[in-house]
């Protein structure tokens, strides 16, 4: 995971620095906290588990980091990275199959989902007003993490690595010191979608800063073979970004 994080930072800084000689560059990066709770089910060669009424995963606060590169000659370029960690504790009220291990009725058991969200995106602008923006293009979200379960005295997980190309679209709205933003990408097919939902509302405390805050969405349905998840990940969020 952390090869891969370096390796996409390493992208991004290359992107920006030849994107220099190309025309007038735009430069927003923006570090913050999410505050996310989690809903859905899980299954992996099995039941069917809740994630709140089985695993009682609990909310967490994760950070995110998130850059964005506006070039003349190149549209906009975006990279981010979100971590994000679930964990719980319960006592079944029934028995439960996951994976290659029965959890029988009565047993304490612990979970945890855990997941490192990649994005690298192009964008282009077919819209640019004096107060608004519309950016189309594509998105490549790669997810690396895994689902585990676990009594004690036995345990299993699903692990899930897989890149997922997406479109997406941000419409920005830009007033003097404010500034609200709308931002979605998604992909649906074969009955499997995923959706990564956003809206911010920034606001300029000095010149080339800013505090934002909104909310985000994750609404994901996915199957391979014996594994599903069909999760909803979402909460407020509040970050600082300098935009240059």
């Amino acid at each position: 995971m952390k090869r891969l994080s370096v390796v996409l930072m390493s992208m991004s800084l290359w992107l920006a620095a030849d994107a220099w000689a190309l025309g007038p560059v735009d430069v927003d990066v923006q570090l913050g906290t999410w505050k996310k709770d989690v809903s859905g089910q899980v299954q992996s060669s099995g039941d069917d588990l809740d994630v709140e009424g089985d695993l009682e995963l609990d909310e967490d606060t994760a950070f995110y980091a998130r850059g964005r590169f506006h070039v003349i000659a190149l549209g906009n370029l975006y990279a981010s990275y979100t971590p994000m960690e679930h964990a719980g504790r319960n006592t079944l009220s029934r028995t439960v199959t996951f994976g290659d291990e029965t959890f029988t009725a009565g047993s304490a058991i612990s979970s945890e989902i855990e997941f490192d969200m990649y994005d690298v995106a192009w964008t282009a602008t077919p819209l640019s007003l004096a107060v608004a923006e519309l950016e189309l293009g594509l998105n490549i979200k790669y997810l690396d993490g895994s689902v585990t379960v676990s009594d004690g005295t036995q345990s299993d997980s699903a692990d899930l690595s897989v890149p997922v190309p997406m479109l997406k679209a941000v419409l920005r709205f830009n007033l003097p010191l404010v500034s609200a933003e709308l931002e979605g990408a998604g992909i649906a097919y074969g009955g499997n979608h995923f959706y990564d939902l956003s809206a911010q509302a920034r606001v300029t405390v000095f010149p080339f800063l800013y505090v934002t805050g909104g909310y985000r969405l994750l609404d994901v349905e996915l199957e391979d073979g014996d594994d599903r998840a069909d999760i909803k990940i979402g909460g407020p969020f509040l970050g600082l970004g300098v935009d240059l």
